[in-house]
């Protein structure tokens, strides 16, 4: 594919309707990526559309290409939007460990929508030296109000989030109880 159909495929995901349309686009986008970082990356800063910027997030997401920890730490940093900012919390742990610090940080971000996307993107990057920086997250009662449709819509808190995240990292149940956090840390040192 050349660089005019990699940017009429983008015209088309824009005036797509239906989502199993808009899902076939978004696979052959990311399966074109790589040739087009520098555009794909460019667009995303460029766009001004959230509902799009959004798009082109879980598009670089799903290429798992570590090109593009730039441009979302300046997402993170540029945007205002709660949407915007969780989604690229949750896609920057796709990339790889480049944003571990970046997402560590988001862990104290004011809202919690935002604290919900870097839980999920520390989960997604599979770096167990999240599991501290969770742990201090257990007794977060805040709510994450979900803007998506979905099986919970109504809410996800962040405690939970942050428990069960921890649980996926260290491979078993420990069901956020401090103690047997602690014991599991000092059998497996993450730094």
């Amino acid at each position: 594919m050349d660089l005019a159909g990699f940017f009429r495929l983008i015209e088309k995901l824009k005036r797509a309707a239906a989502w199993q349309e808009r899902a076939g686009i978004r696979s052959e986008i990311v399966s074109t990526a790589k040739a087009f970082k520098s555009e794909l990356g460019g667009l995303l800063l460029g766009e001004k559309d959230p509902d799009f910027q959004i798009e082109l997030l879980n598009i670089i997401g799903a290429t798992h290409d570590d090109y593009f920890v730039p441009a979302l730490r300046q997402i993170l940093s540029t945007s205002s939007l709660s949407e915007v900012l969780q989604t690229a919390a949750t896609n920057l742990g796709k990339l790889g460990n480049g944003g571990f610090e970046t997402l560590v940080g988001l862990l104290q971000h004011h809202d919690p929508n935002v604290r919900l996307g870097a839980i999920y993107g520390l989960a997604a990057s599979g770096d167990t030296r999240a599991i501290p920086h969770l742990a201090n997250l257990l007794d977060d009662p805040s709510e994450a109000r979900v803007w998506w449709p979905g099986p919970k819509a109504g809410g996800y808190l962040i405690r939970r989030e942050a428990s069960s995240t921890i649980d996926t990292l260290a491979g078993e149940r420990l069901a956020g109880d401090r103690q047997r956090i602690a014991r599991w840390l000092e059998q497996h040192p993450t730094d």
